[in-house]
């Protein structure tokens, strides 16, 4: 199986995080598909794993996201008439997370004396323990919809979020656990993920003809056929023969 270094999981679970958390904080919600592919290619821009400067390059690409983030009209709709007091509350009420009273006041008396900023106080709460631990197992459920389907949860043809709330109890009872949970194979071996796979797909066996898989792999719209994890929504090996 497939696996990535720890490196790039680290730098793709903080790309990822930082995109969710953000939404979820700032708006108590789940990112919409188009918006996230969109600020998830922001976070990762120039970004090269094990290249030099990786790390803080990241760091620098999460803070322009979050400054940008903070100037949205949505956002500034939602949080420029609040105290610094009332904007850090909320940020914490939307995440459903509790801080301690030292690490609420602190963010207040930062945003007080202007040592940190609005953006600032928006990827420290992202970066609570609690909040992404918490965010864990939806973040991985909504990335099964966004990486295979390549569509928001309750798009067509759902017409709302009981496909994805069933997977999250789901994922919930198996205590994170998506390899005894079943979903990943759920997902590719849905009717709707293999149909976007039709057209290189055998009618008499059901999977992709060798040739077909070969000439779409070199021209790059299979680039990961095969490995695992996988948020590409390349066709599975399974496909493949």
């Amino acid at each position: 199986m497939f696996q990535l270094r720890s490196s790039s999981r680290l730098s793709f679970s903080r790309r990822l995080i930082c995109a969710i958390c953000c939404e979820k904080e700032s708006f108590g919600s789940l990112p919409k598909y188009a918006e996230f592919m969109r600020d998830l290619q922001e976070v990762s821009r120039g970004v090269v794993v094990n290249s030099p400067g990786w790390e803080q390059k990241l760091r620098d690409n999460q803070q322009q996201f979050a400054e940008a983030w903070v100037k949205r009209p949505a956002f500034k709709a939602a949080y420029d008439a609040m105290s610094n007091a009332d904007y850090v509350n909320a940020l914490y009420a939307n995440a459903g997370v509790l801080p301690t009273q030292a690490e609420r006041d602190s963010l207040v008396n930062a945003l007080d004396t202007a040592s940190e900023s609005r953006a600032s106080i928006l990827l420290d709460v992202a970066a609570n323990v609690a909040f992404r631990q918490k965010e864990h197992n939806s973040a991985f459920v909504l990335m099964q919809y966004f990486g295979y389907l390549r569509r928001d949860p309750a798009a067509a043809p759902d017409s709302d979020l009981s496909g994805y709330n069933f997977w999250l109890n789901k994922l919930n009872q198996f205590g994170g656990n998506y390899i005894d949970a079943e979903m990943i194979k759920a997902f590719i071996t849905s009717i709707e993920y293999r149909q976007r796979f039709a057209q290189y797909v055998s009618p008499q066996s059901g999977l992709l003809t060798p040739g077909a898989a070969r000439r779409r792999s070199r021209a790059g719209l299979f680039p990961c056929v095969g490995k695992r994890p996988r948020l590409c929504g390349c066709p599975p090996r399974s496909l493949v023969r």
